[in-house]
């Protein structure tokens, strides 16, 4: 409301601040705005459970009043089997420090030139989606993808992020853990009390039902990492699957949804008022 999206202040955002402002900020809109004042089904993609689950470790109550249950998809916490190619890339010193030259707060703006040369280069040059998304997380040829969907897709993304999230990311992956952000040394000891960021605490979320839903073959959220959440919160988890033959993109531009049919009667069974 008060900062100009091309200055640096605004784009001054990770994953945590997403979680811990934005998504109450949404829910509580819903809430008072939805005549039932209902709480709601929140599903999550990739990016979207990370900034939940961080959220989670620090305002639990909130969440358990606005959040009936969270869906999952291709969850995102710790990275520490993680084979993006894209994360690999940033984390080198010199990309780094060629963004912050630049003053390139924005990554992936999603502007009508960045949609229109995604859309020419997808048209033209049938390999540029299967490179796009293989910096970022998986194969586009897998069995559970729609070829032709991926096309649509790729039209628009990336959709844009700051490079606080991405660096965000990135320390994930480098320090094998979940943690929070690294504004190193004496910024860390002012906000956290230590040198170090402390990891999230994701253990102790309890009492708010999770499904989670891994893909095999995920090589962003990748099945060792879906696992190893699921063992820290196995207490509140009501339905986890790790489906074969399905990568990160797969829960947006599969073949069928056949997968979500486990998820969705679950969520009827428990929640009769959805239909």
């Amino acid at each position: 409301q008060t900062l100009d999206p091309k200055s640096y202040e605004f784009w001054q955002f990770s994953l945590h601040d997403m979680g811990n402002m934005d998504l109450p900020a949404v829910l509580t809109y819903i809430k008072k705005t939805n005549l039932t004042h209902q709480p709601v089904v929140y599903f999550g993609h990739s990016q979207g459970t990370a900034m939940l689950f961080a959220a989670l470790t620090s305002k639990l109550e909130f969440f358990k009043e606005h959040i009936k249950v969270f869906v999952a998809l291709a969850p995102v916490a710790r990275l520490s089997n993680m084979s993006s190619n894209l994360l690999k890339f940033v984390q080198n010193g010199q990309v780094q420090e060629l963004f912050g030259a630049a003053n390139a707060c924005e990554m992936f703006p999603a502007d009508d030139e960045a949609q229109e040369f995604n859309s020419y280069m997808n048209r033209h040059f049938s390999s540029y989606s299967s490179w796009g998304l293989g910096m970022l997380s998986d194969d586009s040829t897998g069995k559970a993808n729609d070829k032709k969907q991926i096309g649509v897709y790729m039209k628009h993304f990336p959709c844009g992020t700051s490079l606080k999230c991405l660096n965000h990311f990135v320390q994930i992956y480098q320090s094998k853990i979940f943690t929070m952000y690294d504004y190193k040394d004496e910024a860390n000891v002012f906000l956290y009390k230590s040198i170090k960021p402390p990891e999230y605490p994701v253990q102790n979320i309890k009492d708010i039902p999770i499904m989670l839903i891994g893909g095999q073959e995920d090589k962003l959220a990748a099945p060792g990492d879906v696992n190893w959440l699921y063992s820290q919160i196995a207490t509140t988890v009501v339905y986890f699957k790790i489906e074969p033959e399905m990568g990160h993109i797969s829960f947006l531009c599969g073949n069928d949804i056949e997968w979500f049919k486990g998820v969705l009667d679950l969520i009827k069974q428990r929640y009769s008022n959805i239909q």
